[in-house]
């Protein structure tokens, strides 16, 4: 490259050479040897290569080459849609993934997205995550994919020692000949790899849960392991009395939602293995899995039981959407049953009376934001109220109200509760601390909700017209993920 262009500034010089002393004949012709013009002195020098852009721009010779009117230009629009196509989610604590230094001038990437990049067993999003490079982590590439969107590292502990990362996050150094290497078959169950969880005794599972007797909730949780600490999510249970203790029921799991009767507690799985929404049916005595996205979460049955409603932001441009699936037990290898796109939205709860869905919205202009209702079928979208940030409704077991947390009316995370009748909302807690995460008992007299008061997290619960609240359990770990969490008091 450095050879060509000194050939064409040699071009350039002597084009310019060439043109300034024709011109400068052409002045002498014109003018001849009278007059001032004949006394001007002329330049001694020519200019250099340097000039040329500022002399030879306006001359007749630099006209720009035509473009050829077959290339296809490449669309920006798809572009913009891979810029982000596997993020990173902060939530799941996955352990760094330790990649094969590169050889000196050999196929190498370095890590550039802040929140690292996910390294897979193959390329797609479908396939199980290993483990997180982060950013700044460097390795040896030793392939591409067939569609050029994912990178082969180098990854010892990966099966066939591949670790498959989205190019949008690498910047790839010395790749352009690396071999095309086709993607190897989805399976089950990924292989194991070094390290990339707590090796600790699976906490056992009870045999069912007696609906009405237990508030069920998520929480994070930090297991030490010799030098190493893993931040975890897991479901716990107890009773409605002050002073109760949790017990711990599924490990790797957020946002419990429990089958009416109890047999299937629905669940947004953290599990490495088990992305995405799943459920623990208590019939079989084991955990299966409903869908492959680790955006999928906030699940809620329909009051039938035959159909899960929930939230993600698992496309491209990442904004969070309504969802219905059909709960059947599948895997990655026989594929997971398709979820009707309902629209934009989140939080969303099934009203148990009826057919009618209520969720956290805004109009079609991203306006208006508040609580919003829905058939299932996607059809007549409605304002129920103008909180901009009301958010996690939740019908009462009649169906006449809804509670939900804001931090929009008053200053900070408060809640509510609206009559759907006359759309009055009254305020049930009034406390400097953080208040959310609300569920109606069986019953609906009573509300629990998650608070960190007196200085830490726990489940507390007050009568559903508000005033003093109850401590029934406090949490012994740190919540800066609690907006993320869940609570359900099941029927």
């Amino acid at each position: 490259m450095i050879v060509i262009r000194s050939h064409t500034s040699r071009h350039m010089a002597l084009l310019l050479r060439t043109g300034l002393f024709c011109t400068i004949l052409l002045l002498l012709a014109a003018c001849g040897t009278s007059g001032p013009a004949a006394e001007t002195t002329l330049p001694t020098e020519v200019p250099t290569a340097t000039t040329a852009p500022t002399v030879a721009a306006p001359t007749a010779t630099a006209e720009p080459a035509e473009e050829d009117p077959t290339a296809t230009p490449e669309p920006e629009e798809e572009a913009a849609a891979d810029s982000d196509p596997d993020p990173v989610d902060s939530a799941l604590a996955a352990e760094p993934v330790e990649i094969t230094p590169a050889e000196p001038q050999g196929p190498s990437g370095s890590v550039v997205a802040e929140a690292g990049v996910n390294v897979r067993t193959g390329p797609g999003t479908d396939y199980p995550i290993l483990g997180v490079a982060p950013q700044g982590a460097t390795g040896e590439i030793v392939g591409v994919s067939e569609d050029g969107q994912w990178w082969v590292a180098h990854v010892p502990t990966a099966p066939n020692e591949q670790g498959w990362v989205a190019t949008a996050y690498i910047e790839a150094t010395n790749a352009e000949d690396v071999p095309i290497i086709p993607a190897p078959p989805l399976t089950k169950t990924a292989a194991p790899v070094a390290d990339t969880g707590p090796a600790a005794t699976p906490v056992p599972v009870p045999e069912a849960l007696d609906p009405g007797s237990l508030i069920l909730f998520s929480a994070s949780r930090v297991l030490r392991e010799g030098n190493r600490a893993y931040d975890l999510e897991d479901i716990y249970a107890v009773a409605p009395q002050p002073g109760s203790t949790a017990q711990l029921i599924i490990e790797n799991g957020m946002e419990p939602a429990l089958l009416r009767g109890g047999e299937i507690l629905a669940f947004r799985s953290t599990q490495p293995n088990g992305l995405g929404l799943s459920a623990y049916d208590f019939g079989v005595g084991e955990r299966v899995r409903y869908s492959s996205h680790l955006e999928d979460s906030t699940p809620r049955w329909s009051p039938t039981g035959d159909r899960l409603l929930f939230s993600s932001n698992r496309t491209g441009d990442r904004l969070w959407r309504l969802y219905i699936v059909e709960p059947l037990p599948s895997n990655d290898a026989t594929g997971f049953p398709e979820a009707i796109d309902l629209g934009f939205g989140k939080d969303a709860d099934w009203r148990p009376t009826a057919e009618l869905i209520v969720f956290k919205g805004c109009d079609d202009y991203g306006d208006n934001c508040g609580l919003w209702t829905i058939n299932p079928d996607g059809s007549e979208r409605a304002p129920l109220t103008d909180g901009f940030n009301d958010s996690l409704p939740r019908w009462s077991p009649d169906g006449a109200s809804v509670l939900f947390m804001s931090d929009s009316r008053d200053g900070n995370w408060e809640i509510y509760v609206l009559t759907v009748t006359d759309g009055a909302v009254t305020r049930l807690t009034d406390n400097p601390a953080n208040d959310g995460l609300p569920v109606w008992s069986p019953d609906g007299s009573r509300v629990a909700f998650m608070s960190d008061r007196e200085g830490a997290w726990g489940i507390w619960v007050m009568t559903a017209s508000g005033g003093d609240a109850q401590l029934i359990t406090q949490l012994e770990e740190q919540m800066p993920d609690w907006l993320l969490q869940g609570l359900d008091w099941p029927r």
